[in-house]
């Protein structure tokens, strides 16, 4: 038993009580003040100046994630000038710790500041800025006016911080004091209790890293459309730059500013706004591929990232597929809104190789196109532009073509080069633009549009089979026709039925037809070869054109369904590859069943190579004395 008197030993329970609770409160105040310190919201300071010297209305209008506002800011309510210095007014912005960047103007009523919406990037300007009336400029240190600045908000952060590192050492001073007494007074905590509190601690720890996370997510997402933020999209540029740098390929970058944005907010309010830029958001998504990015930066700017941009003209096509989108009517309140779309293209690496000056690029573009009636899509390179402009000039003119029936047909004899014998015709398509012939497939490629090219080939099918037909060879007989699909021909799954058609309808015979591929369909033959399997199936004769090293390969040699291999001497390559390389392609045609043919012989000398080389038929001025025919 305890030696100590009964009296004492009642007295000392209620004191132990009474210390354990002191205890407790300390750490807890302990603990609730350095939490509020770690979550203290930042200040931004934003100083803002005019010449006039009058701010009577003047407010803030800020938007951006994790902001941390005295109340919702609004258009119609902003932020009031928190104080009056020498320089003019300012603003403070309470943002968490986490945040980088913000959204800002200044306004009065319906009057702007500046008719662009300013962005803060706090990691590069920090937290004190200021902006003059009239510039679009965010300045990191006080541009020359007048009157001179007054102390800005890192002093006064300074001095806080100050205070709160006394008022923790203070705190810390107690607690060290009250764990002493503690440990030489008391005894520890039961094993139960220290594990329930270390399960608590984790718990706490989970809760918080996941809040974390939600705010730092909310960082680069747009709360209103779920649009990554200019940060997501600066991130996102540097990648994709990156990855084309490496492949060789260019990025694409459409600024777009909306027109007729600011007249649906007046007429409809900020509701209204709001819809309209969900649905703006979500047309975008939607129109690009799923490897593309879009991204809103402001108000009512967005930016799509198009990354292995094939041509300038694909970008441009993408970029009037989203003018188009954008312009379509906007259900909303029993009302329908439209908006329309003004679009700045800037590719990589010629507009710009780094982000910064990428985007530089395509905004100036986006503003030549406000400049030349908005509503449209343009390059920041007038030269580029121009290009683009002719390429669009020619495909208008030949769908006129097709549709007035203005095309010709051209056919070219095809000659056996051992004994000199018309053996067949080339078809292709002759066409007149003013006082100069173009080609039609450079046009039909560059458009980029498959119904245009199935159009293209569908006529010079019917009209090749229907020459063929009438025309006749050496001592009568019926020869063959040879002609050149387009790009994308072998993919059409539906093209057996319109060969099969054709040829019904015009009565040719389907093995006095040669349908040529490019060349680079060798590469992969696997991707077309049930419909050139069909194709050869029905007895049309399958060919190749325009080939290179990349295309030849023994095994897809051996694989493809394949009569002829053409040359195309006019490019120079087939000279290039030299004799020996041409005559072992003949060779292995001679053991798989198909023929070497050239294409564009134009003298003696290049008749002859190409019959060394074990070519069998040519075509070109050089093998007949025939001239090609041009049919209507």
């Amino acid at each position: 038993m305890s030696s100590l008197p009964a009296s004492a030993r009642r007295c000392h329970g209620p004191r132990f009580v009474a210390l354990a609770l002191s205890w407790l409160l300390l750490v807890a105040a302990c603990l609730v003040a350095s939490t509020a310190q770690a979550v203290e919201p930042l200040n931004v300071r934003v100083h803002f100046h005019r010449d006039k010297g009058d701010y009577a209305g003047w407010g803030l209008h800020v938007w951006g994630a994790g902001l941390v506002l005295p109340h919702s800011v609004s258009w119609d309510r902003p932020l009031e000038a928190a104080g009056v210095d020498k320089y003019g007014v300012y603003f403070d912005v309470g943002v968490e710790p986490t945040v980088q960047t913000f959204n800002l103007i200044v306004h009065h009523g319906e009057t702007k500041s500046t008719p662009r919406d300013l962005a803060v990037d706090i990691a590069s300007q920090g937290r004190e800025v200021w902006v003059l009336d009239g510039s679009d400029t965010v300045f990191t240190s006080p541009p020359p006016v007048d009157a001179p600045y007054g102390p800005g908000v890192d002093a006064e952060r300074q001095q806080r911080e100050t205070l709160q590192w006394i008022a923790g050492g203070a705190i810390g001073a107690v607690v060290l004091l009250i764990l002493g007494w503690r440990f030489v007074g008391r005894r520890m905590s039961s094993t139960r209790e220290q594990l329930a509190a270390n399960m608590q601690l984790l718990l706490q720890a989970r809760n918080d890293l996941r809040a974390q996370g939600e705010r730092l997510q909310g960082l680069v997402t747009d709360e209103l459309t779920g649009l990554p933020t200019r940060g997501g999209l600066q991130q996102a540029l540097e990648q994709a730059l990156a990855r084309a740098s490496r492949g060789d390929q260019s990025v694409g970058v459409m600024f777009i500013d909306l027109d007729g944005f600011k007249q649906v907010n007046d007429s409809g309010g900020h509701d209204a706004g709001d819809e309209v830029l969900r649905m703006v958001a979500r047309r975008l998504r939607s129109t690009v591929r799923e490897c593309d990015f879009v991204a809103r930066i402001g108000g009512d700017e967005f930016v799509v990232l198009l990354e292995a941009v094939a041509s300038p003209m694909r970008a441009f096509l993408v970029g009037r597929k989203l003018v188009r989108a954008i312009s379509e009517d906007i259900p909303f309140a029993g009302k329908t809104w439209r908006v329309g779309a003004s679009v700045g293209i800037a590719l990589s690496p010629g507009d710009g190789a780094d982000a910064t000056t990428l985007l530089k690029s395509a905004d100036t573009a986006m503003y030549e196109t406000k400049r030349a009636g908005k509503g449209a899509c343009r390059f920041v390179q007038p030269a580029r532009q121009a290009e683009i402009e002719r390429q669009l000039a020619l495909e208008q003119a030949l769908r006129r073509s097709l549709a007035g029936d203005e095309l010709r047909l051209v056919l070219e004899p095809i000659v056996e080069l051992a004994t000199g014998r018309v053996a067949g015709h080339q078809a292709a398509i002759g066409w007149q633009v003013g006082a100069h012939a173009v080609d039609v497939q450079s046009v039909v490629d560059g458009a980029d549009d498959a119904a245009l090219a199935q159009q293209v080939d569908h006529w010079l099918l019917a009209r090749a089979c229907r020459a063929a037909v009438l025309e006749r060879v050496a001592d009568g007989a019926p020869g063959f026709v040879s002609l050149s699909l387009g790009a994308t021909a072998a993919d059409l799954p539906d093209l057996p039925a319109q060969v099969r058609d054709v040829l019904a309808e015009e009565g040719l015979p389907p093995q006095r037809l040669l349908l040529k591929f490019p060349g680079h369909r060798l590469a992969d033959p696997q991707r077309s070869l049930d419909v050139l399997l069909r194709l050869r199936g029905q007895g049309v004769r399958i060919g190749f054109t325009g080939i290179t090293e990349l295309d030849i390969g023994l095994q897809r040699l051996v694989l493809a369904p394949l009569d002829q291999l053409e040359l195309d001497v006019r490019s120079g390559s087939a000279s290039q590859r030299g004799t020996p390389y041409v005559r072992a392609l003949a060779a292995v045609g001679a053991q798989c069943g198909y023929t070497m043919a050239a294409t564009g012989i134009a003298t003696a000398a290049q008749r002859r190579w190409v019959e060394a080389a074990g070519c069998a038929f040519g075509v070109g001025p050089a093998c007949s004395d025939v001239a090609a025919v041009q049919l209507a």
